[in-house]
C-alpha cells in the first residue's frame, strides 16, 4: 500500500524540481559543452548506450555519466571507475536521488542532459529533468513528458531509437551536441 503512495509523492517532488530548475544560460562552443548522461542498468542496453555516447564528440572530462543501479555492469576503459551509481542506497524514501548526489552530478552545470533509459525511470527523469541543463533529452513515455525538451519514441527497439536520436540531434540547428563522423 505504501509503494504507490511513495511513487506518487516521488513523482510530484521530481515534477516540482523540474519545473523550478534554473537552466544554464551560458552558451559555449560545441566541443566545450558539458554533458550529463543517465544510462540504463541492464548490460545489453548499457552497451548500446555506451556505443551512442562514444559518438558524442565531447572530451571525457566534460561528460558526467551515471547508471541507475547500485553497480555498473559495463563501462569502456576510458570511463572505468568514473561512472556514478544511483542505487537504492543513494535514494531517499520516495525513490529520488539524495540531494548531495544530485548536486554532485549537476556540478558545475551540464549544458545537455541525456536520459538514455529505455523505459521511464523516475531517478533518471529527476536527474535529467531537474538538472540545470539547457537541453534535456529522453526516450518517450507519457510519465516522462514534463521532464524533457526533446523526446523520441523508441518504435523499433532500443538500439534503433538511439540511432534515430543521433539523427535528430544531428539535424538540429544550431547544433546541440557535436558528433564524430
Amino acid at each position: 500500500m505504501l509503494d504507490p503512495l511513495r511513487q506518487r509523492l516521488g513523482y510530484r517532488a521530481a515534477l516540482r524540481a523540474a519545473r523550478g530548475r534554473q537552466p544554464v544560460i551560458e552558451t559555449r562552443p560545441l566541443a566545450e559543452r558539458r554533458v550529463l548522461a543517465l544510462l540504463p542498468p541492464e548490460e545489453r542496453d548499457l552497451r548500446a548506450a555506451w556505443r551512442f555516447l562514444k559518438t558524442v564528440d565531447v572530451p571525457r572530462s566534460r561528460m558526467v555519466v551515471a547508471v541507475t543501479a547500485g553497480a555498473v555492469a559495463y563501462a569502456p576503459d576510458a570511463f572505468a571507475g568514473s561512472v556514478a551509481t544511483v542505487g537504492e542506497k543513494e535514494r531517499d524514501w520516495r525513490g529520488l536521488p539524495r540531494r548531495a548526489l544530485a548536486q554532485k552530478l549537476w556540478a558545475p552545470g551540464p549544458h545537455v542532459a541525456l536520459d538514455l533509459s529505455p523505459a521511464f525511470d523516475l531517478t533518471a527523469a529527476y536527474l535529467v529533468g531537474a538538472s540545470p541543463a539547457r537541453f534535456r533529452i529522453g526516450l518517450y513515455s507519457e510519465a516522462g513528458e514534463p521532464f524533457y525538451d526533446l523526446l523520441l519514441a523508441p518504435t523499433e527497439g532500443y538500439e534503433a531509437a538511439l540511432g534515430a536520436l543521433r539523427g535528430y540531434l544531428d539535424a538540429i540547428e544550431p547544433p546541440v551536441l557535436p558528433f564524430l563522423d
